[in-house]
C-alpha cells in the first residue's frame, strides 16, 4: 500500500542493475521503489454516422480496463419503436454483447448509453466509439488497479526518487533484478502483492527481504 515506508534500499541483492529512461506523470512527487504503469490509452470521441435515421443523444461514455485502441463500431441490426439493438465489434474484430437503446451499456471495454430520439434507429445506423492514445501514452504512472488507462498493468519500478508534482519529468526505472517488495508501493487502494507475479514474468522478482 502507499502508505508509510523507507525509500532507501530498495534492491534485494547487492548488485548493479540495469535500468531505462521513463518519462513520469505530473501531478505527484515519486519515491524509489514505486512500482510503475504505463499509459496507453485516454477516452475519445463518439460519433453518429451522417446520414443515420435515428436521432438519439449518446451519453455516459467512458472506455473500460480491456479498452483497445481504435475504432468500436455499433451498428443497428435489430429497429423498434423507442427501442433498437446494436451490434457491437471491436477494434480487434471481437463481437462484444449487444447494446440496446435506452438502456446503460457497460462492458470493460466500453461504456455509453444511446437514447432513444425522436427519429428511430433503422437497421444500418451506425455509431462509432473511437479509443485514442492520448498525449500521455508512453508516459509512467503509480499502478493503480482501478485505472483504465493502463496503469493498472505493473511493468517498471523506480530507481530513485524524481519529483513530477510541476511537471512530467525523465527518471531511471528498474525492469530485471531483485527487489525488496517491503520498499515498494502503489497508489492508494492497490496493493504491491497483487502484482508480484506480473512482475515476476517481466523479470522483476520481489522478495521480502528484511527492513534495513
Amino acid at each position: 500500500m502507499s502508505t508509510e515506508y523507507a525509500h532507501r534500499n530498495v534492491l534485494a541483492e547487492p548488485l548493479s542493475l540495469p535500468t531505462r529512461p521513463v518519462v513520469l506523470k505530473s501531478g505527484v512527487a515519486y519515491l524509489e521503489g514505486a512500482v510503475l504503469g504505463r499509459i496507453k490509452k485516454a477516452k475519445g470521441a463518439v460519433a453518429a454516422a451522417e446520414g443515420n435515421t435515428g436521432n438519439g443523444a449518446i451519453s455516459g461514455t467512458s472506455i473500460g480496463a480491456k479498452a483497445e485502441i481504435g475504432t468500436y463500431t455499433l451498428t443497428c441490426v435489430e429497429a423498434a419503436g423507442n427501442a433498437g439493438r446494436f451490434e457491437v465489434v471491436a477494434p480487434s474484430g471481437q463481437r462484444l454483447k449487444d447494446l440496446t437503446v435506452a438502456v446503460a451499456y457497460a462492458t470493460d471495454h466500453i461504456n455509453l448509453t444511446v437514447a432513444d430520439g425522436d427519429a428511430d434507429f433503422i437497421v444500418g445506423d451506425v455509431i462509432t466509439f473511437v479509443v485514442e492514445a492520448g498525449d500521455d501514452a508512453g508516459k509512467y504512472g503509480l499502478v493503480d488497479e482501478s485505472a483504465v488507462d493502463g496503469k493498472a498493468d505493473a511493468e517498471l519500478i523506480l530507481a530513485e526518487d524524481a519529483d513530477a508534482s510541476e511537471g512530467d519529468v525523465t527518471s531511471i526505472a528498474y525492469a530485471q533484478g531483485r527487489i525488496n517488495k517491503r520498499r515498494c508501493y502503489v497508489a492508494d487502494g492497490s496493493d504491491v502483492d497483487n502484482h508480484v507475479e506480473t512482475l515476476a514474468a517481466r523479470g522483476l522478482i520481489l522478495e521480502d527481504a528484511a527492513q534495513t
